[in-house]
């Protein structure tokens, strides 16, 4: 909702001009407010507020970035300072003092002090929305506070009985019960909306999108642009995105910040499609550093790129994600070990000795619950899930809360990989040739077994019974906010049916299927489409899309060699990020595995940057990882 930012800023701009030129025209007015209401040095300080105004609605209009942020903030501290000014000048008892609002002589009522709530509500929104203030409940309890202002002022003029000023009550023909009853009636409804508005805004803090192409119907081919040197954004047409090469040349120095260093491998670049590599606040990227580098992982640093953080010599990697709300912690798993481990204090958090052993974490697809609580781990014969994090009624960690493991054989089929959906009340298994398998989860044993799909569900191998559903070729895992937050696995179409009709639906590359009863929905179009690759689903924060990677090689297709995301809505909408650059041929290293930042805004991917390189061109044998921004200038 960008639009209610730009509403704010142009909107409290406004009020604080009126109320600049009107205190500046009639600077005794509010000089006489100060002075009734007993404020030394009235003349100063009604000055003081004039200017303040003034540069504040100045400041809104031409801030951008955290300068806006401290505009916005700034706003609702005076705001604040002025709902205390009217709820002290309507509580003295029997005087009549004006409230200089404006310029106007009148004594301050209900009305003034719910507009000033409202605007201070707007003003912290604002701010929030601007990127400074931490997002979550800060906008709640914000203008929860302001509503407490207000009724705990009624209450206490109701408690102690104080007369309602003259004139209050002459201008409203109100009683005192009455006046009151409605004053904090009112602030109260203007704190909901103030609540509103700021939840509305917070959770869309993020900056616009800045996508030159939506529409799905254009070929784009792949236009001759050379690789970028490292750290150089470019902006490649015809998108608005800027690309950044954001690994070193083989065998250059890696600067850490003091007195570490380390040197660029051959191979550096992200894990997987469905491995999330910025962590959870978005402050770093994790890179595996292979081909001779050193350290063998690397961090950098969220939004320059550059390198922030060594591998840990105490860290023994074996097959690790980020955890999704503890930012600097990684979730470690393979044999007997599962553990926590933070990477910035080089310090194991928590561990478990599994009984069970385990082929990495979920057979290196793997992933947590949205709240980084539970897991699911297994090997080629079985699979378990374990409560990383207890609460009540359970016992709190370390006590051990684990399910029983399951047998996930079948049908001679190899198990590619098992993972948990992101609620936690399904598990997943991935067998070769792309065939899918969902099981329940019991929330209270953490017990698995099949979950029993409609007799009629699409599918393409095993039964309806034993829990299969559509075959999808490399997929992720998401919860569809178009669908009431069902969990739906979202992959390539594998069963061959692309351009026949399924469900009523004709079926295009990317296909999602919803985990509790394996309806299907085609999202793409098939008409002249290239054939897509991997899907990641890890935009969290930005749920709704799934990011795709497509093919090289498929000239005069739709999406031949790009990146983009359809919406998950079926509607076929989509985002076109950008072309990859990489030959994939015999190099599987040199897939790009396209995933985007938790926030959705930007997508991190490799390529050997070898294909429409305008001669400048890299090379199979060093496969590196780029970085897509879609935010706005």
């Amino acid at each position: 909702m960008t639009w209610l930012l730009l509403g704010t800023r142009v909107g409290l701009a406004g009020v604080f001009a009126v109320a600049a030129a009107s205190k500046a025209a009639r600077p005794a007015t509010i000089v006489g407010a100060l002075r009734a209401a007993g404020v030394r040095r009235a003349a100063p300080l009604g000055a003081a507020v004039a200017v303040t105004e003034g540069v504040l609605a100045v400041a809104l209009l031409g801030a951008s970035g955290r300068a806006l942020a401290a505009t916005l903030a700034g706003s609702a501290v005076v705001l604040a300072s002025f709902l205390a000014w009217n709820l002290r000048a309507s509580a003295r008892q029997g005087e009549a003092v004006p409230c200089g609002c404006f310029g106007a002589r009148t004594a301050p009522g209900p009305a003034h002090a719910a507009r000033t709530a409202a605007l201070a509500s707007a003003a912290l929104a604002g701010a929030l929305a601007a990127g400074t203030a931490p997002a979550g409940q800060a906008p709640v309890w914000a203008a929860g506070a302001v509503a407490f202002l207000g009724v705990a002022w009624a209450v206490r003029l109701l408690a102690e009985g104080r007369p309602v000023p003259p004139r209050l009550a002459e201008e409203h023909g109100h009683t005192r019960r009455q006046f009151l009853l409605r004053a904090a009636t009112g602030l109260a409804v203007v704190a909901f909306g103030g609540t509103w508005l700021a939840r509305e805004i917070a959770h869309s803090r993020r900056p616009a999108v800045t996508l030159a192409v939506t529409d799905g119907t254009a070929v784009l081919s792949p236009p001759e642009v050379a690789k970028p040197g490292y750290l150089k954004a470019i902006r490649p047409p015809p998108f608005a995105t800027t690309v950044t090469r954001i690994v070193g040349d083989p065998a250059s120095a890696i600067r850490f910040p003091g007195a570490a260093a380390g040197q660029w491998g051959s191979d550096a670049r992200h894990h997987y499609s469905d491995d999330q590599p910025w962590n959870a606040d978005q402050t770093l990227i994790a890179i595996q550093n292979y081909g001779d580098g050193t350290p063998s992982n690397v961090y950098l640093d969220g939004e320059t790129y550059r390198p922030r953080l060594p591998q840990c010599p105490t860290y023994e990697v074996r097959d690790d994600r980020w955890h999704p709300v503890l930012p600097t912690v990684r979730v470690n798993a393979g044999g007997n070990l599962l553990e926590w481990f933070d990477v910035a204090a080089c310090r194991q958090v928590r561990s478990w000795t599994l009984l069970e052993g385990v082929e990495d974490l979920g057979l290196t697809d793997g992933n947590l619950t949205m709240d980084g609580r539970f897991v699911v781990l297994g090997n080629q014969r079985s699979m378990f899930a374990l409560d990383m994090d207890p609460q009540p009624p359970h016992d709190p960690y370390p006590s051990n809360r684990v399910g029983p493991p399951v047998d996930i054989t079948y049908g001679g089929f190899e198990i590619d990989f098992v993972s948990i959906s992101p609620s936690g009340r399904y598990a997943v298994v991935h067998y070769r040739g792309d065939h899918d398998r969902v099981f329940d989860i019991d929330p209270d044993t953490l017990a698995m077994a099949p979950r029993a799909m409609p007799a009629d569900t699409p599918r393409c191998a095993g039964t309806a019974a034993d829990g299969f559903v559509y075959d999808l070729g490399h997929p992720d895992l998401a919860l569809d906010p178009f669908d009431e937050d069902e969990d739906v696995i979202v992959g390539q179409e594998h069963c061959g049916r692309i351009g026949e009709t399924v469900n009523g639906t004709r079926m295009g590359g990317v296909v999602k299927v919803r985990l509790r009863d394996g309806k299907v929905t085609s999202l793409t179009d098939p008409e002249n489409e290239a054939y897509p690759y991997h899907v990641s689903t890890r935009n969290t924060k930005r749920p709704g899309l799934a990011y795709v990677t497509y093919y090289e090689g498929e000239d005069g297709r739709r999406f031949d060699q790009e990146i983009m995301a359809v919406r998950l809505d079926g509607s076929g909408a989509v985002e076109r990020w950008a072309h990859h650059h990489s030959d994939t041929k015999d190099c599987y290293r040199c897939e790009p595995h396209a995933v985007p930042s938790p926030d959705g805004l930007r997508l991190i991917f490799a390529s050997s940057w070898s294909l429409d390189c305008a001669g400048r061109c890299g090379a199979q044998s060093v496969p590196q990882a780029y970085v897509v921004d879609a935010r706005a200038v």
